[in-house]
């Protein structure tokens, strides 16, 4: 489902910037 996809992949992105990237 697009939407479920849409949620994962703002998750994601959410938790790449509360951990501040890559490193």
């Amino acid at each position: 489902c697009v939407i479920f996809y849409t949620i994962i992949k703002k998750f994601e992105v959410d938790l790449i910037y509360i951990t501040g990237g890559l490193g």
